[in-house]
């Protein structure tokens, strides 16, 4: 059988890396079965082209996983792909947590013919086997001998045959300046930002999250040995084709355990294993001058950090308060001294936020070290504590917002500022970033791994 795992733009914006999800269930596919990969962030297309894309193919399923905020495309898509015959299988953080949305289930149409909850490490060989018989079930859970909720280790973690995969839908350098750029240096002939993960889970919490909801509270590591490989592995591609190879670490916090991430960025560098890098690390534990030594030495570039506010009642409101807005300053400029620098995340609409808050921000910014801010409105993702206090409050002014993805809109009501002022923030100082060449944050999503939301 031939399966199209198909990542979804959301018709808007763009992802500048593809996501994890799909070259791992590649990997976990049963032997028999042909994967084809498309990602419509590097690969677009409409419902017309990929209905013509999958009969012309002869494929006999397609798997979908799409965050929130490109589901509204992911259902378009997928209709189109039922229309012509071929069944569908959805997973992610959304469809886990709307399985009857995207079953049809709660008076909208279907969307599926099955649909896989929470991580699907160990469902996926049951449902491609399932869609070989013929037989797909509606639901698949990972579930124990009990019938409670599994979560797969990682230490078993399949490795991904990264230097047999086609990836050229993934080349950032234009086809044009190839040829010259592969001539220059070590050689630029491709330049791809590839998803790698070490671990998965967060204890934090935070309200407006899906991640803890989805992976759980307690983290799952993959040993050192595998990521070493992993690594070693797209360094010697990135040689081989005279280009160059990026890594993201889509973990949720990539150094949530010090001791262990010291000891796998040891191994790194032991192994001669260091290619370019990025992670999301919280501010907090950027306070250790021994692990900024190591993420420096071990080839770390970026560290992504999600500072959120410069307002400490925000962060305490939505469950952050680890985050010490005073301490922003000394973390930037102990990365900034060992040339490692930050993409520094801000949410503007929180309740304490008052009209001013962008130009209080932009201020504190610009003392800091040189840096890539990005900068997004609130958005109360589903079946987050987010959501279901907004909700309870009465406070939400779009409850399906994700049914029609809309730019920079909000969808429920501020308390110290009116959603046009919100909205307003957002555009001043995405006007003002712009201008020195700086983004916003539905351009560089970061996230995420496996059928994540």
């Amino acid at each position: 059988m031939r399966i199209l795992l198909y990542n979804p733009d959301n018709g808007v914006t763009r992802n500048f890396m593809p996501h994890l999800w799909m070259f791992l269930l590649q990997a976990l596919t049963p032997a028999g079965h042909e994967v084809v990969l498309i990602d419509g962030n590097a690969q677009p297309m409409d419902e017309a082209g990929i209905a013509r894309f999958v009969r012309e193919q002869n494929i006999g399923l397609v798997g979908i996983g799409a965050m929130t905020r490109m589901i509204a495309k992911a259902y378009r898509m997928a209709d189109a792909i039922r229309a012509v015959g071929v069944p569908v299988v959805m997973g992610g953080p959304h469809v886990t947590e709307e399985a009857d949305e995207a079953l049809g289930r709660n008076g909208g149409p279907r969307h599926a013919d099955a649909v896989a909850l929470g991580e699907a490490d160990e469902t996926w060989p049951r449902i491609v086997a399932d869609a070989a018989r013929g037989t797909l079930k509606d639901v698949y859970a990972p579930v124990d001998a009990f019938g409670q909720e599994s979560k797969p280790s990682l230490k078993d973690y399949p490795a991904i045959p990264w230097d047999k995969i086609d990836l050229k839908q993934f080349n950032l350098v234009p086809k044009m300046a190839a040829r010259a750029l592969q001539r220059i240096g070590e050689g630029w002939g491709t330049f791809r930002i590839i998803p790698m993960e070490s671990g998965r889970g967060c204890p934090y919490g935070c309200e407006f999250c899906t991640v803890t909801g989805f992976f759980g509270d307690s983290i799952r590591f993959r040993t050192n040995e595998s990521v070493v490989n992993e690594l070693l592995l797209l360094k010697a591609r990135a040689r081989s084709e005279g280009g160059q190879i990026a890594v993201f670490f889509i973990d949720d916090n990539f150094a949530i355990n010090i001791k262990r991430t010291k000891s796998l960025l040891r191994d790194i560098i032991a192994a001669g294993a260091q290619v370019h890098w990025v992670a999301q690390i919280s501010a907090n534990l950027l306070r250790d001058e021994e692990l900024v030594d190591l993420i420096a030495a071990s080839g770390g570039k970026w560290v992504f950090i999600g500072m959120e506010s410069i307002d400490p009642t925000n962060l305490a409101d939505v469950n952050k308060g680890f985050n010490k807005p005073g301490e922003y300053a000394a973390v930037l400029e102990r990365l900034a001294q060992r040339n490692v620098y930050a993409i520094t995340s801000f949410i503007f609409g929180m309740d304490n936020d008052t009209v001013g808050v962008a130009e209080r921000t932009l201020r504190e910014i610009r003392t800091w070290p040189a840096g890539l801010p990005i900068f997004g409105l609130l958005t109360p993702l589903p079946a987050t504590p987010l959501y279901k206090r907004l909700e309870a409050a009465g406070r939400l002014t779009r409850p399906k917002h994700w049914q029609e993805f809309i730019p920079f809109a909000m969808a429920h009501t501020p308390l110290k500022m009116t959603m046009i002022h919100s909205r307003t923030s957002r555009w001043a100082i995405a006007s003002i970033f712009s201008s020195l060449g700086c983004v916003s944050a539905e351009s560089i999503s970061p996230k995420w791994a496996l059928w994540r939301g």
